[in-house]
C-alpha cells in the first residue's frame, strides 16, 4: 500500500474519531438521547420564579401578578399553572400592563412535569412578550377550558431582555373563510416551532 494512502487513511480515520467523540460529548451536556430534529433548539429553562398573584375576579378569571422588587422593569412574563395530569387548564390567556396598559397576548410553552408535590405535580406555562418596559405588575385574564374547575396560578417570573427583532417574511397567507386564514412558509420543507404574524 502507498504511503500517501496509508497516511490519508489513518488522518481520515482519525478524524472520525474526533467527530464522534464531539457528538457524544454536546449530546451528553444536553441531557439529551441523539433523537432530537434539525433545527430545532432545546427549550430554555424557566426564569425562576420572583414574583407574587392573587386572583381578583372569579368571574373574569383574572388575576394580577406583581414582582417582588416593585422598581422591576420587565418586558416578558412568565406564568406556571398547576395541572394534575396531562391536560391543560387554560385555552387562552392575555396579559396587561399595569404601568403602560400595553396588552400581550398569552403563548403556550409547554407542560413541564413532577415539578411540584401531589395532587398538582405539574404545570403548564404561559408568556407573554412586552414591547415597551413595563412596571408594578401584571394582570393575567385566562379563558380556562372547564370554567367549573378553574386555572391557579402557582408561581410567575419577571424578566427584564431584550425583545429580539422581527424576523423576514418568508411564507404567505390567503383567507379560508371571513376570520380563518391558512398561512404557509415559501419552503414547504420547512420545519419550524414559532409563527409571526403581521
Amino acid at each position: 500500500m502507498n504511503k500517501n494512502v496509508i497516511l490519508y487513511t489513518l488522518g481520515a480515520a482519525m478524524a472520525a474519531v474526533a467527530i464522534i467523540v464531539a457528538l457524544l460529548l454536546v449530546l451528553g451536556a444536553r441531557g439529551g438521547s441523539g433523537t432530537a430534529e434539525a433545527g430545532l433548539l432545546p427549550p430554555p429553562d424557566n426564569p425562576p420564579p420572583n414574583g407574587q398573584c392573587i386572583q381578583i375576579s372569579i368571574i373574569t378569571h383574572t388575576w394580577k401578578c406583581v414582582p417582588d422588587d416593585p422598581s422591576l422593569r420587565f418586558n416578558r412574563v412568565d406564568i406556571f399553572v398547576a395541572i394534575a395530569g396531562q391536560d391543560p387548564k387554560v385555552l387562552e390567556a392575555a396579559f396587561k400592563c399595569q404601568s403602560t396598559g400595553e396588552p400581550a397576548a398569552g403563548i403556550f410553552k409547554g407542560i413541564k412535569k413532577d415539578v411540584n408535590p401531589e395532587p398538582f405535580p405539574n404545570v403548564e406555562v404561559w408568556s407573554g412578550d412586552f414591547l415597551e418596559k413595563c412596571q408594578e405588575g401584571v394582570n393575567v385574564d385566562f379563558l380556562p377550558s372547564d370554567p367549573g374547575n378553574p386555572p391557579q396560578i402557582k408561581s410567575v417570573a419577571f424578566t427584564n431582555s431584550s425583545v429580539p427583532p422581527n424576523p423576514p417574511p418568508n411564507g404567505q397567507c390567503s383567507p379560508v373563510t371571513s376570520t380563518v386564514w391558512k398561512c404557509v412558509p415559501d419552503d414547504p420543507s420547512l420545519r419550524f416551532n414559532r409563527v409571526d404574524i403581521f
